[in-house]
């Protein structure tokens, strides 16, 4: 019906993105604020927030689930990336994905382990498990957000600056 269901208070400023962890049942706010970024965490059932955690930079950017009790967050003034547990809702590792600048978009092909992160100029492609920059895509200026088919194995990378996607 697009009715509203809920409008849900997370007591969070600078909301930017957002994700649902299929595993855990959850969605987390990523987001911009000072002195340090946070998600909030939201039980998809209930609507209820359920934690607040805190990033390791001010600008959180997208975040990903890999389905096994890690969502990986970029975190885009320091060119890294969060790694959290889903048990305990604590960042346990900030993995670099250099020379990435500005990560932003963030995606991920499960059944290979590979992250996919959308930076300016070149995106690059994680090891899942490691954190260890396996590739790297030539890209335009301007990246975002990505998207990864899963059935058709193609990932797409819009540059919108330079008005172009490479896939």
């Amino acid at each position: 019906t697009l009715r509203v269901i809920k409008q849900i208070h997370t007591g969070a400023s600078g909301l930017d993105g957002f994700m649902y962890d299929d595993a855990s049942n959850r969605v987390l706010t990523i987001d911009h604020s000072r002195p340090a970024g946070t998600a909030v965490v939201i039980d998809a059932t209930s609507g209820d927030v359920v934690t607040r955690l805190t990033t390791s930079g001010d600008a959180p950017e997208g975040g990903v689930s890999n389905g096994k009790g890690r969502i990986f967050i970029n975190i885009e003034d320091k060119a890294a990336m969060d790694v959290v547990d889903t048990h305990t809702w604590k960042v346990v590792d900030t993995w670099s994905v250099a020379p990435c600048e500005g990560p932003t978009g963030i995606a991920m092909d499960r059944s290979a382990d590979r992250i996919f992160v959308g930076c300016g100029k070149t995106s690059m492609v994680l090891d899942g498990t490691s954190g260890k920059v396996v590739a790297q895509i030539p890209v335009g200026e301007g990246v975002d957000g990505i998207a990864w088919d899963q059935a058709q194995k193609l990932l797409y990378i819009p540059a919108g600056r330079d008005g172009n996607v490479t896939v």
